[in-house]
């Protein structure tokens, strides 16, 4: 797949009964759209978002993960400690992001007023065979609203297209390592 600029079409509602403003935002990968005076599209600026995780583990114990903005997070390994492991952080990153791009289709497709919720349930099934990786996502998408079944389908198949998680899950992408001491 072909690297391509990105450009997405941003739509703004500052308030419920204000009217919808669309903008174009170039290479703004994880940034933000920051509006600065009232809704002049001159005025609308990306703010890039800090993005990155270090995890920290000593000879005992559990990782330690934070975020470049500082979120922190402790992995659990054990079947039956409440919390994350590393297999239930990467079905996290798609759910939430599915469910974030859901949100982003129903306002493309101009019904994001008939939504009321969105929930992306996500499991998988490993790999019986080497290298160690899951195999099968499982996706159950619950989408509410004033929505017949056409349309639930319409958003949760642009959903899947709009998602950084799982278009970065589909493709092959590079790893890039460092090592020190």
């Amino acid at each position: 797949m072909k690297q391509a600029e990105s450009i997405w079409t941003v739509f703004l509602l500052a308030r419920p009964d204000q009217k919808r403003v669309a903008a174009t935002v170039r290479n703004a990968y994880l940034g933000q759209v920051i509006i600065t005076k009232g809704f002049s599209m001159a005025d609308l600026k990306a703010r890039p978002r800090p993005v990155g995780a270090t995890a920290v583990l000593g000879r005992t114990g559990f990782p330690h993960v934070t975020s470049a903005t500082k979120g922190e997070l402790d992995i659990v390994t054990g079947a039956s400690q409440p919390g994350f492991n590393p297999l239930d952080l990467l079905y996290a990153s798609l759910s939430a992001c599915l469910v974030l791009s859901a949100r982003i289709a129903a306002s493309q497709m101009g019904i994001l007023d008939r939504v009321t919720e969105i929930a992306a349930d996500v499991t998988g099934e490993k790999a019986s065979e080497a290298p160690s990786r899951v195999q099968t996502f499982n996706i159950a998408f619950s989408i509410k609203g004033d929505l017949d079944e056409e349309t639930r389908l319409k958003i949760a198949h642009a959903a899947e297209e709009i998602c950084t998680v799982s278009n970065t899950i589909r493709g092959t992408p590079r790893f890039s390592t460092v090592i020190s001491g």
